[in-house]
Order: structure tokens, then C-alpha cells, then sequence
């Protein structure tokens, strides 16, 4: 059975997000998932969630907690989940995939979350790594009708975490802009942690 860590940034840990994490599990039969939960603040006591690592933040910052959560991957593949997520029935399809592949990817929408929101039926497409990273540079392929962005989206290698957390340190050293983008306001590091895993799959 593969093992796939998933980590949840979180502001605080309740009920609230203790039943969205249970109703994860629930569409997984086939993979397990093993979990890093890092939230500023935890407002129950004696928190129970199968298969868990619970963690308080050190350091303020969504960048932060991402930073410090990602030194408790265990397992070989990994990926981020967001507690205002809505996941498909068949996404444990999409984790399966890592049987056969380095990295898979997926796609979702930005949309309301009370809103009532019908899933497309899951349908796999092999493509090479490089046509992938063409697109983030302009290229167009029929195969990618856009190109993801969200971590949420994918699973990736458990090799390329310590590279990608100093791709963004090294990028935000040499300017004020790039730090008050990337670690201030969290827009960046996703498509970083794509460019760097497509550049493994080279």
C-alpha cells in the first residue's frame, strides 16, 4: 500500500476542521494517509485524528508554518490540502497514480465554497515533463487545457522539498518585492514547488 503525506495549514484546530480531515480519510480505501496538521492554535482538548502529527506554529506566516510542517514528511510522496477544500468523490484515483508515475497532477476551480459544485469524471493523460514546463513559459498544449498552480492539485516527491524551500529563500534574498510577494503574501511559492518538481522529472 502506498503512503502519502498530506499536510493542513491551518489557523485553528476544532471540530470544524477535525470533521473535515475525517471526511478526507473517508474517500481513501486503497492509500494511506499519513498527516502533518500545523495550526496556530489548538481550541479542543486531547485532539484525536488517525495516522497525525499535530504541530503549533513557531513563527507567524503561512510560508512559516508550510516551512515547518514540511520537515515531518515520512513517506515518499506528498501533498498540501486547505480546510475550505472540496475534493471529488474519485480523487483517491488521482493518489493511486503515484504507483505508476514521479508526479501527478490534477485540476480544480476557485469557487464558492456553499456553492453546489459538479465534478468533472476523472480522465488520465500521460505527458511529458517538459511540454508541462514549456507551458508555464507561453507554450500551449491540446492536452493541458491550463496549467495548475495549487498544490491542492497534485502529488509530489518527498526528494524536492529542501530544494524548493531554498529556491524561495534564495529568490526573496535578492529583492524586498520578491519577499513581500512570495512570504508576505503567499503568491509564488505554489508555482515554484511545480517548476522545481517538473525540473526532477527532466
Amino acid at each position: 500500500m502506498k503512503k502519502i503525506t498530506v499536510i493542513i495549514p491551518s489557523r485553528i484546530l476544532d471540530n470544524k476542521l477535525i470533521y473535515f480531515i475525517r471526511n478526507f480519510q473517508k474517500r481513501f480505501k486503497k492509500i494511506k494517509l499519513n498527516f502533518v496538521i500545523i495550526v496556530k492554535e489548538i481550541g479542543i482538548k486531547k485532539p484525536k485524528i488517525k495516522n497525525s502529527i499535530i504541530l503549533i506554529q513557531k513563527k507567524k506566516g503561512f510560508m512559516n508554518a508550510c516551512f515547518e510542517a514540511i520537515n515531518y514528511v515520512s513517506d515518499e510522496y506528498f501533498t498540501f490540502i486547505y480546510d475550505d477544500d472540496i475534493f471529488s468523490k474519485e480523487i483517491e484515483k488521482m493518489y493511486e497514480k503515484v504507483k505508476d508515475y514521479e508526479f501527478v497532477m490534477t485540476y480544480g476551480k476557485v469557487s464558492n465554497i456553499k456553492k453546489k459544485y459538479k465534478f468533472d469524471k476523472i480522465n488520465f493523460k500521460e505527458i511529458n515533463s517538459n511540454e508541462i514546463l514549456n507551458t508555464f513559459y507561453g507554450g500551449k498544449i491540446s492536452k493541458l487545457p491550463f496549467t495548475p498552480v495549487s498544490p491542492i492539485c497534485a502529488i509530489f516527491e518527498k526528494k524536492i522539498l529542501k530544494k524548493w524551500k531554498s529556491n524561495i529563500i534564495k529568490y526573496c534574498r535578492k529583492s524586498k518585492l520578491r519577499k513581500k510577494f512570495l512570504l508576505d503574501l503567499n503568491i509564488g511559492p505554489d508555482l515554484i514547488l511545480y517548476l522545481t518538481q517538473l525540473s526532477y522529472l527532466k
